[in-house]
């Protein structure tokens, strides 16, 4: 049983990492967009992500994958 509690902590901190990066990367990700005064739609033609994905990465919902962070970092 101890053992069991013991993953469930470690599941559970991993998710609220988890969690702090995918919003500090949405954070990140508007501030740059904003930078460079882009709208989400300008971004989504330059990126080809779409809006809907853009707009919940910023809000640090979602999963990107790794090829989706690379087409956003180009």
């Amino acid at each position: 049983m101890g053992e069991c509690k013991a993953r469930w902590r470690v599941e559970r901190r991993d998710e609220k990492r988890e969690e702090a990066l995918l919003r500090d990367f949405g954070v990140q990700l508007r501030w740059l967009r904003e930078q460079r005064r882009m709208t989400l739609e300008e971004a989504e033609v330059r990126s080809g992500v779409s809006t809907s994905s853009l707009s919940a990465y910023e809000r640090g919902e979602g999963n990107p994958t790794l090829r989706t962070v690379m087409l956003l970092a180009e």
